[in-house]
Order: C-alpha cells, then structure tokens, then sequence
C-alpha cells in the first residue's frame, strides 16, 4: 500500500483560496477514479490529529512526476504504454 500524508498548513493555505466552495477534496476525487491506467485509491480520510490522508495500491518503480522533473530520457519502450489511450 501507499499511504499519503497531506501537510496539515499546506492543505489550509490551499483551502484558503477557495473560501466558500464546497468543493470535493483530493482523496474524494482520487477515489472517484476507475481507470487502468491510474493508480486504484482504497480509502481516505482523516487521521486522528486531523491529518488528511490517501491509502492507495503500491506500484513498485519511479513515479512520471520525477521522471519529468528530472529531465530523464523516458525509452520508447515505457513511454508508449505510459500515454496509451483504451480503447
């Protein structure tokens, strides 16, 4: 499993600029998906500290993000399943 711990200060600066919507958090969206191609998220919720927090399954390897940001050379390889539309 993985387990997402939101920064309590952070959230609250986020949420701040938002005063008055009741929009969904993160791991309410998070669930909400169903794709292949996306990691599934299990559960979220509050820790008891008020910690928002995401369990999801564990995929072993490097995330994209790091990839990206890394200016790495993704092989022709990985990069065509990664951005592979279903049919």
């Amino acid at each position: 499993f993985g387990l997402k711990l939101l920064d309590i200060e952070k959230t609250e600066m986020f949420e701040s600029r938002f005063p008055g919507l009741n929009k969904p958090t993160e791991g309410e969206i998070a669930i909400a998906i169903n794709h292949p191609r996306v990691v599934k998220t299990l559960e979220h919720g509050l820790t008891t500290k008020g910690q928002r927090y995401i369990l999801s399954e564990f995929l072993p390897g490097t995330v994209l993000s790091v990839l990206i940001q890394g200016n790495n050379p993704i092989p022709h390889t990985t990069r065509c399943p990664l951005t592979a539309t279903r049919k």
